[in-house]
């Protein structure tokens, strides 16, 4: 069912408005400011620009809209797309935090590249902040060699500190996968962070 807007601009039909704010995540019914066709042709892209009743938020963003095909002339514009888009940040237990808060800033820094769908670098983030949190963890448990942990290969201090098995497993299994990031010639050709 499409509804129809009317702000300076436009004044027609769309098929929905933008339920979630892309800048404070919030879910939301935006407040429609200004309409803008790109093009002078019925074929043209519609963009909105909106503004998010959220009191925390109050920020502007523009959704676009594609132009229904020329056979279905009545057909409402779709909404493709709503930006800018601000990353979502993972929020970790204190107890992951407190032990790395390296790891976390890392993590968050990968998981915003994976966001804006740049898949060529955040797998390689992803894979630091691997380190950063098993070095550190291990740092913590044995102080007296730390500086020795810093320089020792990920896949050597997994092996010489960390103690339980099955965290090593997991370990060397999310090491090798994000080795594969960082190579030319990947060896885990099946596996990558498009897998659900």
């Amino acid at each position: 069912m499409s509804e129809n807007v009317k702000v300076p601009g436009y004044d027609g039909e769309i098929d929905r408005h933008p339920d979630q704010c892309p800048l404070c995540h919030n879910k939301i019914i935006p407040t429609a400011r200004y309409a803008h066709k790109q093009g002078n042709s019925y074929g043209a892209d519609l963009q909105i620009v909106y503004s998010c009743p959220n009191a925390r938020c109050k920020q502007l963003f523009i959704a676009t809209f594609s132009a229904p095909e020329m056979r279905d002339l009545g057909r409402a514009y779709t909404l493709r797309s709503t930006s800018p888009w601000a990353p979502t940040k993972r929020q970790f237990h204190n107890t992951i935090s407190s032990a790395s808060s390296s790891f976390c800033e890392i993590y968050n820094a990968a998981l915003a590249a994976e966001n804006y769908r740049l898949m060529q670098i955040c797998g390689v983030g992803y894979r630091k902040s691997l380190e950063f949190l098993i070095k550190d963890y291990v740092t913590a448990k044995h102080p007296d060699q730390a500086e020795k942990i810093k320089t020792t290969p990920l896949a050597a201090c997994i092996e010489s500190y960390v103690g339980d098995r099955n965290i090593k497993e997991v370990a060397k299994r999310a090491t090798w996968l994000g080795n594969d990031e960082t190579h030319y010639a990947r060896r885990w050709v099946d596996k990558d962070l498009r897998e659900t």
